[in-house]
Parts: C-alpha cells; structure tokens; sequence
C-alpha cells in the first residue's frame, strides 16, 4: 500500500546489490513517485481551497438572506420596541419591570432570552386606546380625526385608530414615556443596595441612567416588515424610480427624509453643471475656447449654486409645512444619556433636574479643546508636506530616473487620499471625545458643536493640499491631477465604508451557525449597526460640494464625478437603511440643517475668490486680454470677483419666487413629490 511522504524525503537503500543500470532505474522512479506525489499535494490543496471559498460565498450568501429578508417570519407589528440587556443589567430587569407596570401600566412589557446571545430583552408594546389617547395629548392626531372615531363603536375606533397611526409614532410615544420614568425613594421597587451602587438620586430618570451606567445596552424599534419591504421594492431596489419622500417621512420622520429631500434635490441639480463640465472637457481642442469656456464656468457655477441654494431653502419650507403638520406639535427633546452634572430639585414635586455649571464647559474648550484642535490641523500640514514632498520624489526619481510608468504618478496621490481618510478617521474620534467631555445636555446642541469641530478640520484636511499647490506652487496640471485622485478616491472609500462593508460584516456575523427558526426579529436587529443620525451624510455632501463649487476652473468635470456618484448614492443609503442598518427613532425637528445651509452659504463666496484668483493665476485671463498687463489683470479679477459677489446677494435678497418656484417645480417632479408643487403655485399666485 502506498505511502504519502513530505516532498522532500530522502531514501535510502540498507543493501547495495544492484548494478548501476538497476539503480539509475530505482532513482528514477523514486522520483517520478515524488513528482507525483508532489501533484497529488497540490491538487489536495487546491481542492481544498475551492471548497474554503465556496464555503465563504454561502457564508456570505446565507448571512445576506438573514440580513434581508428573516424579518418577514415574524410579525414585526406586536412589538414596536425592544430593550437589550447584557448580563450586567439582569439584576435590575425584574425591578425595572415592576416599576414600569406600576407608573405606566398601558406598557405590555414581555421579557424574553435572546436564543444565540447571552442577552434578555424587554418586548414592548402598548394598548391601542391608551395609544390613542396619548397621540391626541402629545399633538400627534388633530382633534378631528379624535372626534370622529368617537362618534363610531369603540373597536371600530380602536381599529381605524390602528390604521391611521404609524407604527414610527407608537414607538416614539413608547420611547418618550419610557424616558420619563423617575426613580423615587417612598415607591421604590429596587433593592437598597442596587439603589447605592447606581447612585440613584430621588427623582432621576431612570433609562438615561441605566443606558449610562451600561445595565442597558440599547434600546431600538423594531422594524415593520411590510412598510420595509415596500420601501425596499419601490425606493432601495430601483435605480430609476423617484423617492418616495412621504414613504420616506411616514417611516423614518422628518430628519431622515430631509436628508434624503436634500440629497435628490441636490443631485438633480448638478444636471446643470454637471453637463456643462462635460461639454467643456469635450471641446478643449482650442486654446482659445478652453479659456473662453474656463472662463465663463466659474459665473456660471455661482448663479447655479446661488439659485440652488435659495430654491432647496424654499423647498425645504415647503416639505417642513407639509410634514409639520402631521408632526408632534410637543417638541420631545432628546437628553443625552451621557449628560452629567449636579442634581437639583425643580417645581412643587422636587422633580430631580441635572445642572452642569457652563464655566466648567467654558475651561474645558479654550484649554483643552482649541489646543487639541490646533495641535490635529498642524499634524494635518505636516502630513500633507511629508505626502506632497514623497510626490516630488515619485516623479522626479522613480519616473524621471527608473522609468516607472507615467500612470503610476497617481500611485502618491491616491495614497495621500487614503491618508486623508485615516486622519478624518481619527480625528472624529477624538472630536466625539472632547465633545463628550464638553458634556452637553440636549442632542441637538451636542451635534451643532461637533458639527463645528468635524467641518473645520474635514475643510482643512480635504482642501489645504489643493491650495497648497494652487497658490504656493502653481501647478495647475498638478493640482487637476490632485484633485481628480482626491475626489475619485474618497467617493470610493466612502460607498465601501458605508453601504457595502456593513454588509459584508453584518452577513459573515449572522450566517450559517443560525437557522431561520433561530434569529428572533429583536436579536436579528440588535445585531446591524445603529443609525446615529444624517450629521455624517451632510458632512460627506458638504465636502463634495467644495471640491464642485472650489477649483472648479481646473477640473470642470468635478460636477460630473458628483453626479454620477450621487445617483448612486441615493440607492446606496437606501439599501444601508433598509438592509444593514437599525431602525432609528424618527426624532422630529430640523434646526441642524440650517447650520449646513449657512456653511453651503459660506462655501459658494469663498468659491468666487478661489475662482478668480485661479483665472489669474492661470494665465487664463492674461491669454484672453493679451493688452492688458499684469496688474490690469489682477484689477479684472477683482472687479469679476466682485461682480460675482454682487450676483450672489442679488439672488439672495431680491424677489426672486418665479425663478425658485420654477427650480422647485422641476426638482419635485424629478424626486417624486407633488404637494411641494402646490404650495408652491399657491405662493405664486398670492404673489401675483
């Protein structure tokens, strides 16, 4: 029987008897045996790994049928809410259990274990009248519609009341009376002991604190597999179809569906820049024409961003009317777990109300966090100067001198962009910690100041090398080429970070080790990252924006780019809400996007100077009036500089309704949505 030996093995013969013709025959079939065995080894290997990666794609197959579609073996409608617990918070369950049956027994709480995790859960849901009558108290239903279901017998109230109310607005009424249970001492139902190891002040929210403290590790809603699949049908899954926006706004509130009203809008209308930037990479054949058109781009670019901007802010006005409507009327304001300070005593009740002095948030950020901050931008520079000086050399050396590919002068450039991305990486995550040790304590200004931090440092981190090169160098094919490998690769990275890579892990997590009948809808979700809000989408918009609206003389086909990206990426954060990520609460309000509008704002006037200044220094305007000298030729762009300026604030303050009306028209048709039109055509007609 034969043997497998290692390649490599040495025989030897105990007697030497043959000749030297029996020998020369033994030695080679000893190593045609090697040979063959050697084969044998590979194709063992190689069988091997087809069966690896085999198992790998069903792998990520089977996780991708789990992450898609296991929610629809169960009905997502008898719970809306789920609270996980780690082992940690067992000890507190049957106390909070108690203690939310006793303040808010209209709360169906179920507890279950989860079947693959060693996690407990809180299935919550809530009766239907009392669901009803909290709506009407809160602002969620108008009075009507109250009215007339109480004409009607109370189980068709109860059933047209389970039709009419989303099942976004139970969940938030579920979330908002959660949050205000407080612990008080005379009706505990916790143990003393648990009570000095919380640290539980007479009068203390209860859930901030456990969430804090980790006896909780989340709270989240569940999602409803039918609106989900109808979103995923008709939204995530058609490449060409409009956005559903009042879908959009019915499931995910009024936050979501303004980013994704200002995301369509936004991409639609980089139509107009967008083709024209076409056109002129096209025809530049002729020196003449290329500067003529060069020329022209940068007016062209204010008047669009000028016009956009005003007719998404009327829009948005129209969109934020008409869902408003339908909105809670009760502002629910979101306090931030985290948030810390001293307990005081507030009203008649001596309701426990947490106080942090304001100086202490003051110490921290002018001797903490501006010097953090300054310290990350100088890193910034000296990273930018260590990358644009390993450029220098690339060309110069391994191009110039060992005669490396041309195309290979990317190479630097596409590392530099990946650089970029590793310092946005780490600085968010050190500007998420001073902003948390700012400790403030309401969501809304929380992200307003880690607004401010991430978009200075973003704006210096994506831009200071292209004004490096644009004003210090003054290399324009190098800043063109800088650009393009800046722009290109960092809509790349961010569509991999976003939607593709979430779900690939998310898929790997949940795959063969459990069967359908395992995965219980709350584990399922519980497991898929938590949606923390649309700061990071405006802020990846807000930066593209820049590379469109700054350096647009060097690169016109930067709209272009945007567009094409931008198509995608509507379906792509589709998919990433729909498939990969939790359902997030549809917490109400707008404010923040007001600040973007004011930092878009900003962004098109330091355009015009950019612009201008780039057709100096170009040379593009010394080649159109060769008669004038160099000093004219600053004047000129000075005086275009400020005639740019001047059709900005014209559009900005005029009465300019039939241009807008006509923007918002187009746009709404474009994004699906008809009653923006009519508020629209309305306000026209009152102006007429």
């Amino acid at each position: 029987m034969d043997e497998d030996y290692p390649p490599g093995t040495s025989f030897c013969l105990k007697e030497d008897k043959s000749t030297d013709g029996e020998m020369s025959t033994l030695t080679g079939n000893s190593n045609i045996d090697s040979r063959r065995r050697i084969k044998e080894q590979f194709r063992r290997q190689k069988e091997a790994l087809v069966r690896l990666i085999e198992r790998q794609r069903h792998q990520l197959e089977e996780g991708g049928k789990h992450l898609i579609w296991k929610r629809k073996s169960e009905q997502s409608l008898i719970h809306d809410v789920v609270i996980i617990f780690p082992p940690k918070g067992y000890v507190i369950m049957d106390s909070l259990q108690n203690l939310i049956n006793k303040l808010v027994p209209q709360l169906l709480v179920e507890k279950k274990a989860l079947a693959n995790k060693n996690e407990q859960a809180f299935y919550i849901s809530a009766e239907h009248e009392w669901l009803q009558e909290t709506a009407t108290i809160l602002g969620y239903l108008p009075e009507s519609n109250v009215n007339q279901g109480s004409s009607s017998s109370p189980s068709k109230s109860t059933k047209s009341f389970s039709s009419n109310l989303s099942a976004a607005t139970r969940q938030n009424i579920i979330r908002y009376y959660l949050n205000t249970l407080r612990w008080f001492k005379e009706s505990s139902s916790f143990d003393e002991s648990m009570v000095s190891q919380m640290k539980l002040i007479d009068g203390e929210a209860i859930i901030p604190k456990l969430l804090q403290l980790k006896y909780i590790k989340q709270i989240l809603p569940l999602h409803d597999e039918e609106a989900l699949s109808q979103l995923r049908n008709s939204w995530a899954s058609d490449f060409l179809a409009p956005q559903p926006l009042k879908k959009i706004y019915s499931y995910f509130g009024i936050k979501i569906a303004l980013y994704f009203a200002f995301l369509g809008h936004y991409t639609y209308s980089l139509i107009v820049p967008g083709v024209t930037g076409l056109l002129i990479s096209l025809s530049c054949g002729d020196q003449f024409i290329n500067d003529v058109c060069l020329t022209l781009f940068p007016i062209l670019l204010t008047i669009w961003s000028s016009i956009y901007l005003e007719s998404w802010k009327n829009y948005c006005s129209s969109l934020t009317s008409q869902w408003s409507s339908n909105s809670c009327n009760l502002q629910l304001i979101d306090v931030r777990p985290q948030f810390h300070g001293i307990v005081t005593r507030k009203g008649s009740h001596g309701i426990a109300e947490i106080f942090y002095p304001p100086w202490k948030r003051k110490l921290f950020f002018y001797f903490i966090t501006i010097p953090v901050m300054g310290l990350s931008l100088l890193i910034v520079f000296l990273s930018m100067f260590h990358m644009l000086h390993f450029q220098t050399w690339w060309d110069d050396v391994a191009i110039g001198e060992q005669f490396y590919p041309r195309w290979t002068s990317y190479f630097p450039k596409v590392l530099f962009g990946l650089v970029i991305h590793i310092l946005d990486v780490v600085y968010e995550k050190i500007a998420l910690w001073l902003n948390k040790k700012e400790n403030y304590q309401y969501q809304e200004t929380y992200e307003s100041n880690l607004m401010i931090k991430l978009v200075l440092f973003q704006f210096v981190n994506s831009f200071l090398s292209l004004f490096y090169i644009a004003f210090y160098i003054g290399d324009m094919n190098k800043l063109r080429e800088q650009m393009i490998a800046l722009l290109i690769t960092r809509q790349v990275i961010g569509n991999i970070k976003e939607s593709l890579w979430p779900f690939v892990t998310q898929s790997y997590k949940l795959s063969p080790t459990l069967s359908a009948s395992d995965v219980s809808q709350a584990e399922l979700e519980s497991s898929l990252y938590s949606y923390e809000s649309t700061f990071e989408d405006y802020l990846e918009l807000y930066i593209q924006f820049g590379y469109v609206a700054l350096f647009s003389v060097t690169f016109p086909l930067a709209a272009f780019c945007a567009l094409i990206n931008n198509l995608i990426e509507i379906r792509s954060d589709a998919f990433k809400l729909c498939v990969t990520y939790q359902r997030p609460f549809s917490i109400q309000g707008n404010r923040n996007l007001l600040i973007w509008e004011k930092a878009m704002n900003i962004m098109i006037y330091v355009s015009i100077v950019v612009n201008c200044s780039l057709l100096v220094k170009s040379g593009q305007l010394e080649r159109l009036l060769p008669m004038l000298n160099q000093s004219q030729i600053i004047i000129t762009g000075v005086i275009l500089e400020h005639l740019l300026i001047i059709i900005k604030l014209a559009i900005e303050k005029f009465d300019c309704n039939s241009v807008i009306n006509y923007f918002v028209y187009n746009y709404s048709q474009l994004v699906g949505t008809t009653t923006s039109v009519k508020l629209a055509q309305a306000k026209e007609k009152k102006t007429d």
